[in-house]
């Protein structure tokens, strides 16, 4: 059996489950989307289906308190921990059973049954098993970088957000430098392509829809020289040619606590990652003095600080990179615990502990 990603605990029995169709269903108050994507993968095999009663049904989807009886009637313990993402899928000879306390289980269970389905002579086959089965990580993201190429439309968009529903990805954020996205308040920070507020509006229903929270990722520190090549914003540059906002300047601020409010107003996420990676301008212009005077790491920190305030002020948890608060390590512990950092690599590892540990150890 091959199911992405791995389903925590399987326990195989012998022989297989043979239904022929018309495949019947059995279903209630489920959200449309879950019921879509079983009847999308019956389709897709060509399989006949129709809805049935409890009592003749082939494939059984159940939840809330008939999770709870199922469980205490067939004497499946399940731990503590399978919450309301968890879910159990009991295949036996003649009748499939997808269950769980949520929805959101639901929907998961539905996605390991999908990908498990064969289908031979126009009979659905499956293995008898049971699966017990949730997540290992509450958060389970992907980043799609949108500001070093072309810009997705809506259809691409809809592609990727189902793969990673399907695969149970919960969180989903596309990077964008500052003229990846129209803001209403500054329209005139876009180059070439970028994603409009109505895009955005769009991609958050649809996420909402799979179980994704579709957060902002905002660069609102360095990575910013498209921005900053522009004659109307070069009063915001660390130098001439600087990719940084400077942080000595009170019109970044003004500009930034701008552009957030127009993106909290196009994400229902509560978090909103400012980024703030890569800031190696930092001391070499506008802010050299301040930055001689009291180390690049405290100039740092204050503008991390002063972002938190405005998104404390749009209800907002700030997220952030990780890569120079480890260069600057006398700020960790200074780092309000309420923003989340994050971390990246630009290759795969055996291991990440040298990222996260250093920022463990303070919580």
């Amino acid at each position: 059996m091959h199911v992405i990603p791995k389903p925590r605990e399987v326990y195989h029995r012998e022989g297989q489950c043979f239904l022929s169709p018309p495949i019947k269903v059995y279903s209630r108050g489920l959200r449309e989307v879950i019921v879509k994507s079983l009847e999308e993968e019956l389709q897709f095999w060509r399989l006949r289906y129709t809805m049935s009663e409890l009592e003749e049904a082939d494939i059984i989807v159940l939840i809330e308190k008939d999770y709870e009886n199922y469980l205490s009637e067939h004497s499946i313990i399940v731990p503590e921990r399978i919450g309301l993402e968890g879910y159990v899928i009991d295949i036996r000879l003649k009748k499939v059973y997808v269950v769980a306390k949520s929805q959101l289980g639901i929907f998961y269970g539905i996605q390991t049954l999908r990908q498990m389905i064969e289908v031979s002579n126009g009979v659905l086959i499956l293995p008898c098993l049971l699966i017990i089965d949730y997540p290992q990580f509450k958060s389970r993201g992907f980043t799609d970088d949108i500001s070093r190429g072309p810009v997705p439309r809506l259809q691409f968009v809809e592609r990727v957000v189902k793969i990673l529903a399907e695969h149970k990805m919960n969180a989903f954020t596309h990077y964008m430098e500052l003229h990846a996205l129209k803001f209403p308040s500054h329209p005139d920070t876009t180059w070439q392509d970028y994603l409009t507020p109505g895009e955005v509006k769009a991609i958050a229903e649809l996420c909402k829809e799979y179980f994704i929270d579709y957060f902002p990722s905002i660069q609102s520190f360095g990575h910013s020289r498209i921005l900053l090549s522009k004659p109307e914003y070069l009063h915001l540059a660390e130098f001439p040619g600087s990719s940084l906002l400077s942080p000595v300047k009170p019109e970044v601020y003004e500009f930034l606590r701008d552009i957030y409010r127009d993106v909290c107003r196009l994400y229902g996420s509560k978090y909103f990652n400012i980024n703030c990676d890569e800031t190696g301008d930092l001391g070499k212009g506008a802010s050299r003095e301040l930055c001689k005077e009291v180390g690049e790491g405290a100039v740092y920190l204050a503008h991390i600080l002063k972002l938190r305030e405005i998104l404390r002020d749009l209800g907002k948890i700030p997220m952030m990179w990780g890569d120079m608060v480890l260069k600057y390590k006398e700020i960790i512990e200074k780092i309000p615990r309420d923003i989340v950092i994050l971390n990246w690599n630009y290759s795969a590892r055996d291991s990440f502990d040298h990222l996260i540990e250093p920022l463990w150890r303070y919580g």
